[in-house]
């Protein structure tokens, strides 16, 4: 991270040499963001401070597509199968996963405060929070 006003960046989290960090979205206080192991092939989904610190795994498996987080909860997508994801959520604080829906092919999602809205294919969907 770097203040708007310059200086020295600072490492908030530094991956390992054959891990992979994908996706990233943060609200007031974390960053999350998608994470392969070293020889894994699947990604999870993790957060950490803003201002470092050990990474928590929140989800174990996730579909390295974008996320969305609001005050409670974060909203992505895990594979549901060889051609379609599952629309999940989990609480930011983690714990079990919600599959609120399957079947898309995903890439973009947004949010207001009631609906999620996501692409998939030639379509946009709205899904209540």
């Amino acid at each position: 991270k770097q203040a708007k006003t310059g200086g020295e960046p600072q490492v908030v989290y530094q991956a390992g040499d054959r891990e992979g960090v994908d996706e990233l979205t943060a609200d007031f206080e974390y960053l999350y963001f998608g994470f392969r192991g070293a020889g894994e092939s699947r990604w999870a989904l993790r957060k950490i401070s803003k201002e470092g610190g050990t990474p928590q795994t929140l989800v174990k498996t996730f579909s390295l597509k974008p996320i969305v987080v609001d005050e409670t909860s974060i909203y992505f997508f895990d594979a549901d199968g060889m051609a379609n994801d599952a629309l999940c959520k989990v609480s930011k604080s983690g714990g079990g996963v919600s599959r609120l829906d399957t079947g898309y092919a995903s890439g973009v999602i947004a949010q207001n405060k009631q609906l999620i809205y996501f692409g998939a294919l030639n379509d946009i969907y709205s899904f209540p929070k």
